[in-house]
This record gives structure tokens, sequence and C-alpha cells, in this order.
């Protein structure tokens, strides 16, 4: 099975979760399956108008929240859950730059700035510059997960999980439970893993769809 159609088939099951309105994990979910194969799709999309990082993942960001406000909206039957999030995500990308931008005339002795011409003329720092935005305290629903996540190593697991990571060693290094059994090791991340879905679909919730009487 093709990573494409797998992802179809774990969006499909995710969308009805959701409009259950009842299941506490699904948002959380949905943004640890779908955020990361979500911004590479767009960054392929757009890739020849040499979109800005951190443009590029808040549009991604903002099409996962409007699909937790409004599921109904998508049909399934046209388009796989990932399709449907990377056209509206490309729209709202379109419709920022369309937008004209106000400029401000920027002091070169401003050490903030001399930053800003220095990472741009270096490719490497300007993209590590932009993934830290992204997954920085600016991103919306980061924000939102920094909230009811303050302890380091659960936010090191969160990274991890968003980041797509299966692995389950992965998770146990930063447990520090590589000296256990596998067996055991795989409850202990698992049960990490369910706590902290649980805590992010908290954070989420307000996108959540209410269940229909």
């Amino acid at each position: 099975m093709s990573e494409e159609t797998n992802l179809k088939n774990i969006g499909n099951a995710l969308h009805l979760r959701l409009l259950s309105g009842n299941d506490l994990l699904v948002t959380a979910e949905i943004a640890e399956k779908f955020l990361s194969p979500l911004i590479r799709a767009l960054r392929r999309r757009l890739n020849r108008l040499n979109t800005d990082e951190h443009l590029i993942a808040t549009a991604a960001e903002d099409a996962l929240l409007a699909y937790f406000k409004n599921p109904r909206k998508y049909d399934p039957s046209k388009l796989s859950l990932l399709k449907y999030l990377c056209m509206d995500a490309y729209w709202n990308v379109i419709d920022k730059l369309r937008k004209p931008e106000k400029t401000v005339e920027l002091d070169p002795s401003n050490p903030e700035h001399i930053a800003k011409e220095v990472s741009e003329d270096d490719p490497e720092a300007q993209l590590l510059e932009d993934e830290a935005m992204w997954l920085g305290e600016k991103s919306p629903i980061t924000q939102r997960m920094l909230a009811v996540i303050s302890d380091p190593t659960d936010r090191e697991l969160v990274r991890l999980m968003m980041d797509g990571e299966k692995e389950t060693e992965s998770y146990a290094q930063i447990l520090r439970i590589q000296a256990v059994s596998p067996e055991e090791k795989a409850t202990i991340v698992k049960r990490h893993k369910d706590r902290l879905k649980k805590k992010l679909s908290r954070a989420l919730k307000p996108w959540a769809p209410k269940k229909h009487e």
C-alpha cells in the first residue's frame, strides 16, 4: 500500500471520528498525522513561487483549524483529506501573497536588521530560522499546545509526534527507558502518547464540531 493510499484511509477514518463530535483524541491525532505531510505537499505545490517557509506552515495550520471548526465542508468522495487541506492551505497562501505588504524602512545599524540580512544570504541559516518560527511559540497550534503542556520532556515527546516519528526507541530515549524490555518499553511509550493526545485534544477542542442531538 502506497503512503498516499495509507494517508487517504487514515484520513477517512479520522474524519468519521471527528464528525461524531464525541472523540476526545481525534483533533490531536489529525494534527499529528497530517501537519507534516501537509506542509511538505504545500511546499512542493508552491515550489515555483519561492514562498516563505513560515507562510507555508501558517497556511497549513490555518487549514487544519478551519477543518476542525467545520469538518462537514469536506467531502471524502471528492478528495482525500490531505488534498483537501492542501487546496485550502494553497489558497490561503495565494490570498496572502495578493495582499500588498506594508514596507518599513529598516535601520542598517539595527542588530535585528543585520541578523536578518545575514540569514537571507545564508539559505541554511534562513531555513533553520523559518523552521524554528513555525515550530516555535508563534505557531497557533503550538501556542495552544504549550498552554497545557509545560513539562520539557512532554514537549519533546510532542515534537516527535508532530514530526510523525513512529520508532518507539526515539520516544524511549527521551523518557530514558532504554534499559527496559521491548514490550514494556512499547507499553510505556503508548501510555505517554495517549496521555499527551488527551491534553492536546483539550487544547484544540474549541475547533471540534458540536455533537448533533
